[in-house]
């Protein structure tokens, strides 16, 4: 009886630092999903690989029309 009151304790401190590892890793990446979005709104450069050839896609697609 004893030793399985032990293995439930070990069991349940496993599974919350199991969870708290989890937490930290969600909230690294939701972090920095937010610093990502913060750099593309600050810049939109960065969001398109050359703002030139967008906008000449743009107006051909516009010309087509």
């Amino acid at each position: 009886m004893h030793g399985k009151m032990i293995f439930v304790l070990l069991l349940s401190v496993i599974t919350v630092i199991i969870f708290s590892v989890m937490a930290v890793i969600i909230g690294i990446i939701l972090i920095s999903a937010k610093l990502i979005g913060l750099l593309i709104k600050r810049n939109p450069t960065l969001g398109t690989s050359d703002p030139l050839t967008s906008v000449k896609i743009g107006e051909t697609e516009y010309s087509n029309r």
